[in-house]
């Protein structure tokens, strides 16, 4: 299965995927920076479809997403960020203003059979041409809530967050008002929900008039900041996560609540406090991150920027216990550094497959993908991700059945 993403019309110059999504067919969307899919003669721009099975067969489904004002390396490329599907349609988001030809701006709903552009524009705005327009999408019962950095959608004022009626493609009047008293551009790029809160991160200080740094909880049918995380003064936010009645946050932060806790911490949502689980991540001076968590029964597996946790060193890879954040004995041996790291992680079927930028886990060459078992040992499994004179990444990894997409 190779779909074989390129740049240009070079098969030496690859292309960059943002977004995969897996549907219960036999297609796999994936959005991006791209101009052609498995073969350097099949047009594509940004977004495509292929066939999930065999060689990945490039579909006829074929949208076309372009911008006309990219003329210039100075302005950011038309892209797609993030894709999602809900029954006959296929929602876009990104950076772009033109589908088919068609006007559009950064969020486009296309019909998942035909690719044709369907009659709706919320017209998201540009703060700027550099602007990243929608970042992130999130459905939710009948609305589309949108996160990215804009100043309206159709018309109507909403920075950085949105959310759409899909019953009538109207704009909702869920407006939590987000803004940075500083003057700088309201930017989200995460968005995740539980119970009545859709939680937000990104860049920002303020959400409906009250101080909120960075991170905030909204009431999904008010659109008013919560008394929940009101007080946190945090950095990036690197994830946010949703997981059995649990938040679990990673960012740039040494204290959330009253707690101590470096980069990582898990919030009970039942009672909106921090809990005593705590890996205590450590190694990188204060630079620890953690980019993906997975979930599997026995314990949870973190992978990230760190080389100590609770002051056992495990180097960006870790298993840790669901009650303390003790590490577990599965150690990888990881070989890397700040520089180097894993950006997602998933369990299937008692493997841990991690996708990043590396060369090597252990004293085993394995190039951005690897797959380890329950022991810590590295499986043969190695895709040989590959093209000399390039840095290279693996950004996301999902495991359908027996077939892995990166």
């Amino acid at each position: 299965w190779n779909p074989n993403v390129l740049a240009t019309s070079s098969a030496s110059v690859p292309g960059i995927v943002y977004s995969v999504y897996v549907t219960e067919g036999d297609t796999v969307f994936i959005g991006g920076q791209f101009t052609r899919v498995r073969t350097t003669t099949t047009l594509r721009n940004n977004i495509a479809a292929v066939t999930k099975t065999g060689t990945s067969t490039a579909l006829a489904w074929n949208p076309n997403i372009s911008a006309d004002w990219y003329y210039s390396t100075t302005l950011r490329p038309p892209k797609v960020h993030s894709i999602q599907v809900l029954g006959s349609n296929v929602y876009a988001g990104g950076s772009f203003n033109l589908v088919g030809g068609n006007r559009i701006h950064n969020l486009a709903a296309i019909d998942r059979s035909s690719g044709s552009l369907l009659a709706w524009d919320p017209h998201v705005s540009h703060f700027t041409s550099s602007s990243p327009g929608v970042q992130t999408m999130l459905l939710l019962n009948s609305k589309l809530f949108v996160g990215g950095e804009f100043p309206s959608v159709n018309g109507v004022t909403r920075k950085a967050v949105a959310a759409i009626n899909l019953s009538d493609n109207t704009i909702s009047n869920w407006d939590p008002k987000i803004a940075d008293t500083y003057g700088f551009d309201p930017y989200a790029d995460k968005i995740a929900a539980f119970g009545s809160n859709v939680f937000v991160s990104g860049t920002f200080d303020t959400v409906g008039g009250q101080y909120r740094k960075n991170l905030v909880a909204i009431n999904k049918y008010t659109a008013e900041p919560s008394s929940f995380l009101a007080n946190e003064n945090v950095g990036r936010i690197t994830l946010l996560k949703v997981h059995d009645n649990k938040l679990y946050i990673g960012g740039d932060f040494t204290v959330l609540g009253d707690s101590a806790r470096n980069k990582l911490a898990c919030i009970d949502l039942a009672t909106e406090q921090v809990t005593a689980w705590n890996p205590q991540l450590g190694g990188y001076s204060g630079h620890e991150s953690v980019y993906a968590m997975s979930f599997p029964d026995e314990a949870i597996y973190l992978s990230g920027h760190f080389q100590t946790v609770r002051n056992k060193v495990r180097i960006n890879l870790t298993a840790v216990d669901y009650l303390s954040g003790e590490p577990t004995n599965w150690d990888p041996n990881f070989w890397g550094s700040i520089e180097l790291g894993i950006f997602d992680i998933e369990y299937n079927n008692s493997i841990i497959y991690i996708a990043g930028s590396f060369s090597q886990v252990g004293s085993t060459p394995r190039t951005c993908l690897a797959a380890i078992d329950e022991d810590g040992n590295i499986f043969p499994w190695n895709p040989t991700v590959g093209n000399p004179g390039y840095s290279l990444r693996v950004w996301d990894i999902e495991v359908i059945g027996s077939t892995i997409y990166i």
